[in-house]
């Protein structure tokens, strides 16, 4: 394995695990948002001010009971969340990082300017 390859995996794992912890963090905002806004306290039991509710979420989740109709695939049925969530992380393939993207360069021409 080449550095180059090493380096592209370690940035696509913490693109990964960044979008993960960013929708983590916007349920937990919205809920308190939600709570100000309804006067009431919001997450608050699961850890220090709430900041693991989205972790009991998740654990809440994993262990519920899944419903299935019986005249759905089965196969379908446990691939549909598998390709929406493929497909949403796709997204973020597109997205330029790097050290010769447009922002790098417009950031560079903008201080050029300045001088």
């Amino acid at each position: 394995m080449t550095p180059l390859l090493i380096a592209q995996i370690g940035l696509t794992l913490f693109v990964f695990v960044a979008l993960l912890s960013s929708a983590a963090v916007m349920v937990y905002v919205e809920r308190k948002v939600a709570a100000l806004l309804q006067q009431r306290l919001g997450p608050y039991l699961v850890g220090p001010q709430g900041l693991l509710q989205p972790l009991a979420d998740v654990i809440k989740l994993m262990f519920k009971e899944e419903l299935r109709p019986k005249a759905a695939d089965a196969f379908l049925f446990a691939l549909a969340p598998i390709i929406s969530a493929t497909c949403a992380f796709a997204a973020f393939a597109v997205v330029p990082a790097g050290a010769r993207t447009a922002s790098t360069r417009c950031s560079a021409a903008c201080a050029r300017r300045r001088r």
